[in-house]
C-alpha cells in the first residue's frame, strides 16, 4: 500500500508542477515565446506607426517587399558608400541581363557579411573578388546579398532577381546563424520561411504582409492550447540544434536547410550554373569543425558541391593578421583575404577563364 501512497504522491506532485509553469507562463508569456514571436514584438515595440516602415531604423536602404520581408531600395545613394543601382543590387553599377562577349559572371547571395556591413561599395567582398578574378581575365560580380537573410531569402531572391542575369556560378556565403534563421517567420521583420511536407518544401508566410497590416492588428500565432507544451517544444528544438550528440540533419532547421540547398542546386544547374557555397565562421574562429560546418560538408560531398571553410583558411593566418578579420562583421581587411580565398576556388572549379 506504501508503494501506491508514493506514486500517488508524485503523480500528485507533477500534476502540481505542471499547472504552475503552465500559469507562470500563462502571467509572463513571454518567456514560453519562440524566438520569432520575441523579435515580432521586439519590431512592434520599435514601429508604433504605418509610416516607419524600414525593418530597422537605422537601415534606411531597406524597403519591405511581399517576396523577400525586406529588400535593399533601388536607386540609393549615401554619403558612406551604401549605394544601390536601378534592382536594388548593391553599388552604383548597372548590369545587361547577357554579360559582354568573353566575360564571365558570378552571382554571390548571402547575408550582411557578402551584403557589406559597414563597408562601402569598393570595399565588399563582391566587388573585391570582381578585382582579383580580373588579373586573369574579364569578369563581373554581381552582389544580391542583404543583411539578415537566411538561406530561405538567398535562393528566394536568386530565383525571383538573380537567374534574369545570365552567369557562370553562383556563390552562396553561408554564415552559420542562417540554419537558425531558416525556421524563422519574423526576424528584422516579417518573412518567407520553408516547412517541409515529406521530402517537399512548402513556402509559408507569403505574400508577406506590408507594415501597414501588420499594425492594424495584434500578433495572430498559432493557437497554443498548452503553454507549458509549446514551449517545451521549443526548448526541444533548440536544444537540439546545440547538442553535441543530436546531428543537425535530424533536426528541423537543418532538414529545412538541406532541402533549400538541394533546391538551389537543382534549379541552379537547369539554368546552367555551378553553384559553391562557403562557410563563413563567427569572429571568434573555432579551432574545430562545428556542428554546421559538418552538416554542410557531407551535403557538399553527396552533392559534389565545391565547398570553402573559410574557418581552415583564417586559422592558417598568423595570429596578428586574424585579428584584424573581424569588428563584428568582416573588416576591409576581412573582406579582402576572404576574396582571395575565393577567387582561388572559382579559378579551379571554372578553370578555362582567359
Amino acid at each position: 500500500m506504501r508503494w501506491r501512497r508514493n506514486l500517488l504522491a508524485f503523480a500528485a506532485s507533477m500534476v502540481l508542477s505542471l499547472l504552475f509553469v503552465e500559469s507562470f507562463l500563462r502571467v509572463f508569456p513571454y518567456v514560453g515565446l519562440s524566438a520569432s514571436q520575441r523579435r515580432e514584438l521586439a519590431w512592434r515595440k520599435e514601429h508604433k506607426t504605418a509610416e516607419q516602415i524600414l525593418t530597422r531604423k537605422w537601415f534606411s536602404f531597406d524597403t519591405y517587399s511581399p517576396e523577400l520581408g525586406w529588400e535593399p531600395k533601388p536607386n540609393v545613394r549615401s554619403p558612406g558608400g551604401v549605394n544601390s543601382n536601378s534592382k536594388g543590387l548593391r553599388g552604383t553599377r548597372e548590369y545587361l541581363l547577357e554579360p559582354p562577349t568573353g566575360v564571365r559572371r558570378v552571382l554571390c547571395v548571402g547575408d550582411s557579411f557578402i551584403f557589406g556591413e559597414n563597408l562601402s561599395d569598393e570595399q565588399t567582398l563582391p566587388v573585391q573578388l570582381e578585382v582579383i578574378l580580373n588579373r586573369e581575365g574579364r569578369w563581373e560580380v554581381l552582389n544580391l546579398a542583404d543583411h539578415g537573410y537566411g538561406t530561405d531569402q538567398q535562393w528566394l531572391r536568386l530565383q525571383h532577381l538573380g537567374f534574369q542575369y545570365h552567369a557562370d556560378l553562383v556563390v552562396v556565403g553561408f554564415f552559420e546563424d542562417d540554419l537558425s534563421r531558416n525556421t524563422l517567420s519574423f526576424r528584422d521583420y516579417a518573412k518567407p520561411y520553408f516547412e517541409l511536407a515529406g521530402e517537399r518544401l512548402i513556402l509559408r508566410n507569403t505574400p508577406v504582409p506590408s507594415p501597414e497590416e501588420l499594425l492594424s492588428h495584434p500578433p495572430q500565432w498559432p493557437l497554443c492550447v498548452s503553454r507549458f507544451w509549446c514551449a517545451l517544444q521549443i526548448i526541444t528544438q533548440h536544444w537540439a540544434r546545440v547538442s553535441p550528440w543530436v546531428p543537425l540533419e535530424h533536426t528541423r532547421a537543418g532538414k529545412v536547410t538541406l532541402a533549400i540547398l538541394d533546391a538551389m542546386l537543382q534549379e541552379s544547374r537547369s539554368h546552367g550554373l555551378r553553384v559553391m557555397v562557403m562557410i563563413i565562421p563567427p569572429p571568434k574562429l573555432p579551432s574545430s569543425p562545428s556542428k554546421v560546418e559538418a552538416l554542410l560538408s557531407n551535403w557538399a560531398e553527396k552533392t559534389s558541391t565545391p565547398l570553402i571553410k573559410l574557418r581552415e583558411a583564417y586559422l592558417r593566418l598568423a595570429q596578428s593578421e586574424r585579428a584584424k578579420l573581424y569588428t563584428g562583421h568582416w573588416t576591409a581587411y576581412g573582406a579582402a583575404v576572404t576574396a582571395q580565398v575565393l577567387a582561388e576556388e572559382i579559378r579551379n572549379v571554372l578553370p578555362n577563364s582567359q
